[in-house]
């Protein structure tokens, strides 16, 4: 009898025990889930914290970028984040990438945010833009991006387009309103970004281009000239937000080296005599603006221009081995015509636009169209 009452009482110990470890391994346990749950709460508030700061600073500068990751402390944990340019479906935004870490856990969030700021007209932002007529005609001819893969150099006409020769490309979508016409060896098309898989080449409504007259903005240039004038040597111009404007009321004839921002307004014909080379604060944009009443003529050779180009009447680029960084929009006609021609496609300017077109204005503020976690 008494060594059944020890059995007994023995065996409750054990179950007590037993029981006590059971429920101490699921309060360990659910002590564990709760820090888990915490530390990742955490972790998360600090990844959506750090991108509602990167937010505030990309609106209060829309240049803001960070390639390579950099990092920030917040909450006693961290963030890396980095701020790139992006492309998403055609459209360029700005990617935000952030990874929190708090202990042990890490939680990574991006968005794409669409940065407000300056939009240029339509017809000012194509490669290759010709009223009546753009024609491609010779051998290692392209139209390209001036590095910057994010966009399209894009041609177009409201008239025809004919290509003639081999070994030409494009890196942009060749449009018109009647037919593009290419006849000859190794001619692509391969637009950078094409996301819906549309034809390279296609029949599409007309790009509205304004008239323009040089004389309208006499008023405005800091330096003016009734007769022909020739630059050349070094030649300084203003800057971003304070462009130097140039009036020449007879032809222009430039070469030589130049630094700042600035517009050349002509009423008779630019002519480009040998290498123009523009010390560009920003690779991205152009920053030199040549306007003319009649025709720009690039038929030197071995040339290299850093321009955009806006003619009233035809742009005549005839030589060889020459390259363009900037683009081309001719109320007439464009001609490319001869070999290892090399136009590298750098939109205009939009504070240096804004002078003379209609440039449209958004809030600097960041819109945020994506948020992945």
């Amino acid at each position: 009898m008494g060594k059944l009452v020890l059995i007994t009482v023995l065996g409750a110990i054990s179950m007590v025990g037993i029981l006590n470890l059971s429920t101490n391994q699921n309060i360990n346990f659910s002590l564990e889930k709760s820090v888990d749950y915490y530390a990742g709460t955490t972790a998360r508030n600090i990844a959506n914290s750090a991108i509602s700061i990167l937010t505030t600073k990309l609106s209060e500068d829309n240049t803001l970028r960070v390639e390579s990751q950099a990092s920030m402390d917040l909450f006693r944990g961290s963030a890396s984040y980095t701020i790139r340019d992006v492309l998403f479906g055609s459209d360029s935004l700005v990617e935000i990438s952030v990874t929190a870490n708090y202990f042990d856990i890490s939680k990574s969030v991006s968005t794409l945010c669409n940065v407000g700021g300056s939009e240029l007209p339509p017809y000012l932002d194509y490669a290759c833009l010709g009223e009546d007529e753009v024609r491609i005609n010779g051998s290692f001819i392209s139209i390209v991006d001036a590095n910057d893969p994010n966009l399209n150099a894009n041609v177009h006409s409201n008239g025809s387009i004919i290509i003639n020769g081999s070994d030409i490309n494009t890196e942009g979508f060749v449009t018109s309103t009647t037919a593009v016409n290419a006849s000859g060896a190794n001619i692509t098309f391969t637009p950078n970004s094409n996301p819906d898989g549309l034809p390279t080449t296609s029949i599409t409504s007309s790009i509205t281009i304004p008239v323009t007259n040089v004389d309208d903005y006499i008023g405005q240039a800091d330096e003016t000239y009734f007769s022909d004038k020739t630059y050349t040597g070094n030649i300084t111009l203003g800057t971003k937000s304070n462009p130097k404007t140039i009036y020449v009321q007879g032809k222009l004839f430039i070469d030589g080296i130049i630094t700042g921002y600035g517009s050349f307004l002509v009423k008779d014909d630019i002519e480009v005599m040998g290498n123009l080379t523009i010390n560009s604060p920003d690779p991205n944009e152009g920053n030199l603006f040549l306007m003319t009443n009649s025709k720009l003529i690039a038929n030197h050779n071995t040339i290299e221009v850093y321009a955009n180009i806006f003619a009233q009447s035809e742009i005549n680029i005839n030589g060889n081995d020459i390259k363009l960084y900037g683009s081309l929009v001719s109320k007439f006609k464009i001609g490319l015509n001869n070999n290892y021609i090399k136009i590298y496609y750098k939109p205009i300017s939009a504070e240096l636009a804004d002078d003379f077109f209609t440039v449209s204005s958004s809030s600097s503020r960041v819109s945020v169209l994506h948020w992945f976690e």
